[in-house]
């Protein structure tokens, strides 16, 4: 087996993604003010406090167990914060959220980590990435 380093992965990717003719990274399609009213809503709480109250509440697609340990990830790698979006509750109590918004912080190389965790998540899922033009979060979708 043929182990790849990131820079090698991120290569990758960008081929695929020019061989497919998908746009390398665009701009934010929503401002800081429009993800400021989005933490503001009942459907947004701290991603790691919210999957701390309930052992059940993740995101989509995970454990609780492995939504922490991403959670854990991008805050090692230098988000401020993380806020799960778009929560939505359970008949059984729990909850799931397809939606977290990363609150970025001022550290350029801490950006660039972040920008390029969103990128190959964005290329995962056939997105563009998004540029760094100062804005202050990341929103990243998980289906």
């Amino acid at each position: 087996m043929i182990a790849f380093g990131f820079k090698a992965f991120i290569y990758a990717v960008a081929w695929i993604r020019l061989a497919l003719n998908v746009p390398d990274r665009v701009d934010s399609v929503e401002s800081d003010d429009d993800y400021e009213l989005k933490i503001r809503q009942r459907t947004t709480k701290p991603a790691l406090i919210w999957l701390s109250e309930n052992p059940e509440n993740t995101i989509y697609g995970f454990s609780n167990r492995r939504s922490q340990r991403i959670i854990k990830s991008i805050i090692k790698n230098g988000a401020v914060e993380i806020y799960a979006l778009d929560i939505e509750d359970c008949s059984d109590g729990s909850g799931y959220s397809r939606a977290l918004l990363v609150e970025l912080p001022e550290n350029a190389r801490s950006r660039r980590r972040l920008f390029d965790w969103e990128y190959l998540r964005a290329a995962v899922m056939s997105f563009s990435g998004v540029i760094d033009n100062g804005q202050k979060y990341i929103f990243t979708y998980w289906t």
